[in-house]
């Protein structure tokens, strides 16, 4: 990097580079660990969940620590340790000829009413394991007057998606996280809180160590349905000037767009509302996933700021969406190989200084057009006096970015290195239990640290059945292998008399032998499946 005057200003631009790079790691981390739960949870009783489940969030989008800068005194030290991400699941693929089910609401830009029907919901299907019943159940309870209503389907989706409150799954949560984050059972606690938000059914874990917190997860299901046409509300957005990227691709991108269970913020809370909205995340993820390490260094950089010093004047009405859609729109306009995002620390500055600057702007304006629908005001309802005190700010940073660029960076840092490392050991300790391994905690030295644990009752209960399903594992892989060997060897000796029997006898005592086999090792496996499940 070319030098500038000021040293601390490099040395912050040098720690958010190593930042930006355990950002990466973490969230490819995060990525995997979402998998495997998903792979052990809903895809269980719905093999095609994953070909219908997408992820998204700071966790796919970059800048997934800029979080950790909010000030949280929930934690000793201040660094608000929380892992945010959506699981979008897309429930019907509403294809051309069903377009008139999709109606826009004129008087609300960006938002349509979705007829209830169950012959569109049945061809619409995206693939789940969904009878004709389950689809007139489902229209009874999150649909009126014809139109389907998106609060009660959020409302049916935190239900559906509660975990147990039982004692033996709070029991294997806390075995779980004892053994990735190498602590005693005892000293492990986990709080939970769900709640139905305007776009989604959210959920946030607590994990304790001696009541203190260790980490924030937080995850939002979206529920989805995709459309197979692209809206004439942001034909704007399709149609637009822009340095990047280009027309072609552009039109690639436009086949297809998804309306998402999401109220205007004037109807946040309604129930009986019936309005959907536009949503353009696939295609924010594919621009996102094009821009350039210095890009993301900027973003990183850009949102950390915004969150520190700009989201706490007002956290209801803040959202970092706003710093999204001024990124975003950056982006468009400076292609990354233009000389705003060369790198060195000189425009390194200035870039930060410009996405501020057009935040300002905005604040200024009143006005900030959502990225893919322009006549979408972002900001409108955040109260005049928030704006004013987001300009301020604002202000007072340009005036003196250095001081505002935050200086704990390396402390952050220590701070994802430590929770690369537990994840990296629950990621394994998932990895085996989705095969019904569980050595991690089914070892003596596990069960020597926590051995007033198994005084519990529930505890040595669950305990028990742990041992059950590993010890079954184990039996199913070994008669696997001996019907293996049992195999080889018969046609070992079917291919010796083939020298001396007569070949149509021989072929039919095969193909018995064959039916024989093929008959034990389905009733094995079965008996297997009924006992795992």
């Amino acid at each position: 990097m070319e030098t500038v005057d000021d040293s601390s200003f490099i040395g912050k631009i040098e720690d958010f580079i190593r930042l930006k790079d355990a950002d990466e790691k973490l969230r490819d981390m995060g990525s995997s660990l979402v998998n495997k739960i998903l792979s052990r949870g809903v895809c269980r009783c719905q093999p095609n969940a994953l070909q219908n489940i997408i992820m998204s969030g700071s966790i796919c989008e970059g800048a997934t620590t800029s979080r950790f800068f909010k000030y949280n005194n929930n934690f000793d030290d201040g660094i608000n340790r929380e892992l945010e991400f959506d699981i979008e699941f897309t429930l019907v693929e509403i294809k051309s000829e069903f377009k008139h089910y999709v109606e826009d609401i004129p008087e609300k830009h960006g938002y349509v009413k979705v007829r209830a029907d169950t012959n569109m919901l049945i061809n619409a299907n995206a693939g789940w394991d969904i009878t004709d019943k389950d689809f007139n159940e489902l229209l009874q309870n999150f649909s009126n007057n014809g139109y389907f209503q998106p609060f009660k389907l959020k409302n049916l989706t935190l239900q559906k998606a509660l975990l147990d409150n039982d004692v033996e799954n709070q029991k294997y949560l806390e075995i779980v996280f004892a053994a990735a984050f190498n602590e005693k059972i005892s000293d492990i606690s986990i709080k939970k809180v769900e709640r139905v938000t305007n776009a989604s059914a959210a959920f946030e874990f607590y994990f304790q160590v001696k009541e203190k917190n260790m980490l924030v997860v937080a995850y939002d299901l979206v529920p989805l349905a995709q459309v197979f046409w692209w809206p004439d509300i942001a034909l704007e957005w399709k149609l637009r000037e822009r340095n990047w990227p280009d027309k072609q691709f552009i039109e690639d991108l436009t086949k297809t767009c998804f309306i998402i269970a999401k109220p205007s913020v004037i109807e946040k809370g309604d129930e009986e509302s019936y309005s959907w909205r536009y949503s353009f995340s696939h295609i924010e993820r594919k621009l996102i996933s094009m821009r350039s390490p210095q890009q993301n260094l900027v973003y990183l950089i850009f949102k950390s700021i915004f969150y520190k010093w700009i989201k706490p004047i007002n956290a209801t009405q803040i959202h970092s969406f706003i710093s999204k859609n001024i990124m975003l729109k950056a982006c468009e306009e400076f292609p990354p190989d233009h000389q705003m995002w060369k790198e060195n620390c000189y425009t390194t500055k200035e870039a930060i200084l410009y996405l501020l600057l057009q935040t300002h702007k905005a604040f200024e304006n009143e006005y900030l057009a959502y990225f893919f629908i322009s006549k979408i005001n972002v900001i409108e309802y955040i109260e005049p006096a928030v704006k004013e005190d987001v300009k301020l700010k604002i202000m007072l940073i340009s005036k003196d970015i250095d001081k505002y660029i935050p200086s704990n960076v390396t402390q952050v840092i220590a701070v994802c290195d430590d929770l690369q490392e537990k994840l990296e050991n629950l990621d394994n300790i998932l990895a085996n239990t989705n095969s019904n391994n569980y050595s991690d905690f089914i070892n003596l030295k596990f069960l020597v640290q926590n051995l007033d644990f198994l005084f519990d009752e529930p505890a040595l209960n669950l305990y028990k059945e742990l041992l059950e399903k590993h010890d079954v594992k184990n039996k199913a892989l070994k008669e696997v292998e001996r019907f293996k060997n049992i195999f080889k060897n018969e046609l070992t000796n079917f291919s010796e008399r083939l020298d001396t029997d007569e070949v149509s006898r021989v072929q039919n005592e095969l193909r018995r032998f064959s039916e024989r086999i093929e008959s034990e090792v389905e009733k094995a496996k079965n008996s297997v499946l009924k006992f795992l499940r």
